[in-house]
């Protein structure tokens, strides 16, 4: 998990296919992050088009020094800001010395007319917008929102005692992944998006939120992680990680990419298990002897690839057999390419005898 130096006590995952074993985060090159007014720490994950994600918090008592009531954290995808959550103490005692662990992989939207809705997150492949069917004002406004592609922020922030809550009342599909130009992009290797699947809910209860009322007037986050997702070959590009070995890559599988590489060494097995007579096969046909100092048959045939002789030897009659010895260095020299008139093997009609 990711943690800040000056705000021990508390740190932050992205949590893949609910496997966190499997979560690999990787250091920013660029060094410190900056743009923000508190401690903060960015971290790269790899994404899988495909999986789901879940954004995984953790605050350990007392070595977390906390201020106001209680926390309370702010998700952030792509540069649109989802519901807070709040930390649930006891009655109206503060949070100072409570153990918070939250894991959250979904948002919900709806009303009590209507009904509510949960949307879990998950990552998809990236899809890019055609410029020139864009009017200039759409490309500037891309440019703007461009900067805010491929990462996932979580701030957390200081909370006074909860006096309100009001009934959730929101309309569906708040998490619209946005389509950029490869130009707004400015060649940041952002290949994939997060989105969210649509379940709908069986009860037609009346979730209530708390209203936000922060510790702090300026209503800053005392701490920032930001995670930046990018697929493997994205990672690879901009230098994050280096490129994997066979066994790296086996190592760093997610659940899903082991799935579909067995489902693709099942195909292979069963390709190889086909009856023989649909592989091509290899026909031999007995022929007389080439003149009248070669004794006995020799077997000649066909078959769809030609095998050539290498370079460095010669077809030889002269000891009353058919052999192939090595060839002198007079004979190279004379013969440039004496691969482009030699006949292949079979059609020869011989087999490969030792000398």
């Amino acid at each position: 998990m990711a943690v800040i130096d000056a705000v021990p006590g508390l740190s932050a995952t992205i949590e893949i296919e609910g496997d966190g074993l499997r979560t690999r985060e990787y250091d920013d090159s660029s060094g410190a992050p900056v743009g923000y007014p508190c401690p903060a720490v960015v971290k790269y994950i790899r994404a899988l088009p495909g999986a789901r994600f879940t954004f995984h918090f953790s605050k350990t008592p007392p070595v977390f020094q906390q201020e106001g009531h209680h926390i309370a954290y702010i998700l952030t995808i792509d540069g649109q800001s989802l519901t807070t959550v709040h930390e649930v103490g006891k009655g109206d005692l503060p949070t100072y010395h409570s153990p918070w662990e939250s894991y959250t992989g979904y948002y919900c939207t709806g009303s009590a007319d209507t009904g509510y809705r949960q949307h879990d997150f998950k990552f998809a492949k990236r899809e890019l917008s055609d410029a020139n069917s864009m009017s200039q004002e759409e490309q500037d406004r891309q440019f703007v929102t461009a900067k805010d592609q491929g990462v996932l922020k979580i701030d957390f922030f200081s909370m006074k005692p909860i006096q309100e809550e009001h009934v959730l009342d929101y309309q569906a599909g708040i998490l619209k992944p946005k389509k950029h130009t490869e130009e707004a992009l400015k060649g940041k290797e952002v290949d994939c998006v997060a989105t969210a699947t649509t379940k709908h809910y069986t009860s037609r209860s009346t979730p209530k939120i708390p209203i936000d009322d922060f510790h702090h007037y300026h209503q800053q986050p005392f701490a920032v992680f930001e995670f930046r997702y990018r697929s493997r070959d994205a990672l690879v590009k901009e230098g994050i990680i280096p490129p994997p070995s066979i066994d790296d890559m086996v190592n760093d599988m997610t659940v899903p990419e082991l799935r579909e590489m067995a489902r693709e060494h099942s195909r292979m097995k069963q390709a190889k298990s086909e009856p023989v007579s649909k592989r091509t096969k290899l026909v031999y046909i007995k022929r007389e002897p080439i003149d009248d100092d070669e004794k006995g048959s020799i077997l000649s045939g066909f078959s769809k690839r030609k095998r050539r002789l290498p370079r460095a030897l010669r077809f030889d009659k002269t000891l009353g057999h058919a052999v192939f010895r090595a060839a002198s260095d007079e004979e190279l020299e004379a013969d440039d390419d004496p691969l482009s008139e030699q006949p292949s093997l079979l059609d020869r009609g011989v087999q490969p005898q030792g000398e």
